[in-house]
């Protein structure tokens, strides 16, 4: 309230702009992502392989996505299903859609079918995100119901579907659209080992709270810089890593190689300081015979789910 109060005196007597400060009140993921781009605009955003962006540049991409995406499926609040590996794409994606105020509806790319038809029975969703024609076409019959717009990432033969390229070259100025903490963030499908996926809600003001846990637990901190290669369609990825990644400024590197070479080189070159995985990841990397030749100083945390650990991997 003070700091408040004397902001505008300070600017008049030194003839100066304040620098925008963290407001209080962060609500939703937007709020997140929106205090990011203000306030650390040269810090770097995410990494996938040779793609480098900041965020502000991030920032950029999502504005313009979002509208590509608002001039598509004509309203704000989506529900995007996206059917795509750990990438860059995936990443201005799911911000885009916080931005909308809608739900992201991750799809596991190792579903068979069936499962993939009942979470679209399930949601409905606005729009579907896949890779290229070959998905699409797979999606035309489980879809066949849904009145859902479907983007490909690559351009191909299809030339009737939109890609995510053209989505870009819409207006980035887009309507107020209301969002509070009660809102849907993401419908995460699970539970489809004696059923079919079932949804499962994650309102903002969850993954407040779990950015909260994540931050203790791990005892993250804005110097990080995490390695994200759980699957971006996986609860740790989108409840986890990329929203703390925004709320405290830090960079998230993007892969879907689990070769043990391939990590251990992001390690070393990247610095990685974080290291969330799945024990099988983790047996492979101490098996490796190389593995003395890699400089791992940068990492400080080392952290698995999903599955029982060996105490010998540990």
């Amino acid at each position: 309230y003070v700091a408040d109060a004397i902001e505008p005196v300070l600017e008049r007597l030194l003839s100066a702009s304040a620098s925008p400060v963290r407001k209080p009140g962060l609500m939703t993921t937007r709020d997140m992502w929106d205090e990011a781009v203000a306030l650390a605009p040269d810090q770097l955003a995410a990494v996938d392989g040779a793609r480098r962006i900041s965020y502000a540049q991030a920032g950029e991409m999502v504005a313009q996505l979002a509208a590509g995406i608002y001039s598509l499926v004509g309203k704000g609040h989506p529900r995007v299903a996206v059917f795509l590996p750990n990438c860059l794409e995936y990443f201005i994606i799911y911000w885009a859609v916080q931005r909308l105020g809608g739900a992201i509806v991750p799809l596991n790319t190792w579903l068979k079918q069936d499962s993939l038809a009942a979470v679209f029975k399930n949601v409905s969703p606005d729009l579907l995100i896949v890779r290229d024609g070959r998905e699409a076409r797979m999606f035309a019959d489980i879809a066949s119901d849904a009145a859902t717009c479907v983007v490909t990432v690559r351009p191909g033969k299809d030339a009737d579907l939109p890609t995510l390229g053209s989505l870009y070259e819409s207006d980035p100025s887009i309507p107020e659209i209301a969002l509070s903490g009660d809102d849907m963030s993401i419908i995460m499908h699970t539970s489809g080992t004696t059923s079919v996926p079932k949804g499962a809600i994650m309102r903002h003001s969850d993954l407040m709270f779990n950015v909260m846990t994540t931050i203790n637990a791990h005892q993250f901190s804005t110097c990080d810089v995490h390695i994200l290669v759980n699957p971006m369609f996986h609860c740790t990825a989108l409840y986890s890593s990329l929203p703390t990644a925004a709320y405290q400024k830090t960079p998230v590197i993007i892969t879907s190689d689990t070769k043990p070479e391939g990590l251990m080189e992001l390690i070393q070159t990247e610095g990685i300081t974080t290291f969330l995985t799945v024990p099988s990841v983790l047996q492979r990397i101490v098996a490796l015979p190389t593995l003395d030749e890699y400089d791992a100083s940068s990492l400080r945390l080392v952290g698995y789910a999903g599955s029982p650990m060996p105490v010998s991997t540990i």
